[in-house]
């Protein structure tokens, strides 16, 4: 019981660090310079989402046949400095490609900047999500409290004025706990041959639960992309100021995910009538807090908006209505998710991430060339309900 507290005291301080973020940047700086930002934090979810279904998926695993903890805690920061490097690289290319084709006149500075900090990042995710797999969920909290605490108070010292002072701050506010982890893989180097041996193993065996992350990041980022592409930095901007507020709105559902994942876990090795209980409480409990968001949205949007981002964002507030549909999708999706990984057909959910993903790129992609910014966003949330559909029928056939 303890444990579980500190964990969801975690996940609402990184949540909410993440949209005070958003919301302090939004204050200060340009709409095409939170464009900017919007690249750079879709980015680093990619990082993160590679992260939990490779490494962290690995050391699961290792941890099981584990006999000494300090010994795997140093393989596993040392293969998370090696593969974070490897991750940091790419998505800076990425960003930087993308960000030129959006207008974004980006120097080899920004670049380099933009890789230290996803490298940085990740490397202080290491120590705060290492924390629970070593039994320390109190660890897990005082490291993100002291990341994210000092990331915003610099963020409020230092009022940023262009993505660059951003990315100075962010980097500033991960380099302590990067450099726990980092020191933490110094002991593991010249160990690798071995980790690496029984990781690619272990990789394979667990391929369709591991490219499901990457995958399940491209339906819910990419559309970041394409409107930077079609529409420009600003509109990208709008978007992740918007999208913001149902993010952290949906903490309530994501902890909920969470608690059914252990829920259903434990009902299903008892009896077919006990599961089938626990999965109908989930469902009417999710849609619950679905619905008062909804009734929050209509009625409160436009002030909520206006409070929080000031008037230039207000008349976009409509776009709370399809980004709060997309998290319905993304609830029932996962409560169709958490049954079939129980059941072990992990590749089932990659298959229905895939045909999500063709869906939501071919449809926003027409939406964004042929009749813009609105009939993206709302192309967008309605091509969840294929995701959706796709799992669900996956689900029943099996």
């Amino acid at each position: 019981m303890r444990n579980s507290l500190f964990a969801a005291a975690d996940q609402v301080v990184v949540s909410g660090a993440n949209f005070v973020l958003i919301l302090i940047c939004a204050r200060y700086l340009p709409e095409a310079e939170q464009g900017k930002l919007g690249y750079i934090v879709a980015a680093n979810f990619a990082a993160v989402m590679i992260c939990l279904t490779a490494i962290f998926q690995l050391a699961a695993v290792e941890l099981a046949r584990s006999t000494g903890m300090a010994e795997e805690r140093s393989q596993l920061a040392g293969f998370q400095v090696i593969i974070g490097v490897c991750i940091a690289c790419v998505l800076a290319t990425i960003v930087a490609f993308i960000g030129a084709l959006s207008g974004w006149n980006i120097s080899g500075g920004d670049v380099f900047s933009i890789a230290i900090y996803l490298l940085f990042q990740q490397l202080a995710d290491f120590d705060r999500r290492g924390s629970y797999l070593f039994s320390a969920p109190n660890r897990a909290l005082a490291s993100s409290a002291v990341m994210y605490g000092l990331r915003l108070l610099l963020l409020w010292i230092f009022p940023p004025n262009e993505i660059a002072d951003v990315l100075v701050l962010l980097i500033i506010s991960t380099i302590v706990p990067a450099l726990i982890t980092v020191r933490a893989s110094l002991a593991s180097f010249g160990r690798h041959r071995d980790l690496s041996q029984f990781g690619l193993s272990q990789i394979f065996k667990s391929r369709w639960l591991i490219a499901s992350g990457p995958i399940s990041w491209v339906w819910g980022n990419a559309v970041t992309f394409v409107v930077g592409l079609f529409s420009g930095l600003a509109s990208v901007g709008v978007v992740i100021t918007i999208r913001s507020v149902t993010n952290i709105a949906n903490v309530g559902l994501e902890m909920l995910e969470t608690y059914g994942a252990v829920a259903l876990s434990r009902s299903e090795s008892r009896s077919q009538s006990n599961y089938r209980n626990v999965k109908r409480r989930l469902l009417i409990v999710g849609l619950s807090i679905w619905t008062l968001g909804l009734i929050s949205v209509i009625f409160l949007g436009e002030f909520m908006v206006m409070i929080l981002f000031g008037s230039e964002y207000a008349e976009y507030w409509y776009f709370l209505l399809p980004f709060w549909l997309l998290n319905l999708w993304i609830f029932l999706f996962k409560l169709a998710a958490i049954e079939l990984r129980i059941a072990g057909r992990t590749r089932e959910i990659f298959k229905s991430y895939l045909i999500g993903v063709v869906a939501m790129l071919i449809s926003v992609t027409i939406a964004a060339k042929f009749a813009g910014l609105d009939a993206t966003i709302l192309a967008f949330a309605v091509s969840g309900s294929v995701l959706v559909a796709a799992i669900w029928r996956f689900r029943v056939s099996g």
